[in-house]
């Protein structure tokens, strides 16, 4: 008797726990969704009147993508039943956050050489996790034995490879729209390399400590992987989240 429960607690409070992982990841939707939003407004409102139209269109359009990114979660699961899982949600909406928003759209790198650490630090870090969704789709899921040591490479790698491809599209933008993403105009010889320099060797950083992180999360258990995962929905698993979904309202 004592043993029952204990389990219904349990249950109860994993089901309060995921409750608040959802209010999170709803503040996170909306607070992500309504800086983009305001940041579009504000672009009209500054370059409506600009001579480089260029760079107006491209703002324009990057902010609009920005926005509807945002809804990528949703639209994975509705139309294609593809699952985020709440801890995947939220490291979702942080990096579209501090990616898009810190990064690029307020470009912290013009305020402050530490903050434009932070933001890369973070990135890095959040690219990392996501980079855990395949692990746990090619090893986890299949049950198949996996090195700590190999996820630790390869969170570290993806990271990496990640920013660098990052960093290229930076330089693509400034030499086809001429909007100095990379903090080159004004600067002479090896001082037009600093920002970029610095945003790799911060990123290098960010990666090797979710490297890090993902080796002893691993090593402790591979739950740690399914944690941050995205899979397709099958029918099973959609009656019974349904019905999960119902005795929540009841309750």
């Amino acid at each position: 008797m004592r043993k029952k429960r204990q389990a219904f607690l349990d249950t109860k409070k994993d089901k309060k726990h995921f409750d608040a992982f959802n209010v999170i990841n709803v503040m996170l939707f909306f607070a992500v969704l309504l800086t983009f939003v305001l940041s579009l407004i504000a672009t009209f409102v500054e370059l409506a009147s600009s001579q480089d139209k260029l760079s107006f269109v491209f703002s324009i359009v990057a902010k609009s993508l920005a926005i509807l990114v945002t809804f990528v979660p949703f639209v994975c699961r509705k139309i294609f039943k593809i699952k985020f899982s709440k801890a995947m949600t939220s490291v979702y909406y942080l990096f579209l956050f501090v990616s898009l928003f810190l990064g690029g759209f307020i470009n912290l790198g013009y305020t402050s050489i530490a903050l434009n650490v932070f933001v890369q630090v973070c990135c890095a870090f959040l690219v990392g996790l996501l980079s855990l969704v395949f692990i746990n789709n090619l090893f986890v899921k299949k049950q198949k034995a996996i090195s700590p040591c190999f996820v630790a490479l390869f969170v570290f790698c993806f990271s990496l490879a990640f920013c660098v491809c990052w960093e290229s599209i930076e330089y693509i933008c400034d030499v086809i729209f001429n909007v100095n993403i990379q903090n080159y105009a004004n600067a002479v010889g090896q001082g037009a390399l600093f920002d970029t320099m610095i945003d790799l060797c911060s990123d290098i950083f960010g990666a090797m400590v979710c490297a890090v992180v993902a080796y002893f999360g691993i090593k402790k258990s591979t739950e740690f992987v399914a944690f941050f995962s995205i899979e397709r929905i099958n029918k099973q698993s959609e009656i019974i989240e349904t019905k999960e979904n119902d005795e929540d309202t009841i309750e």
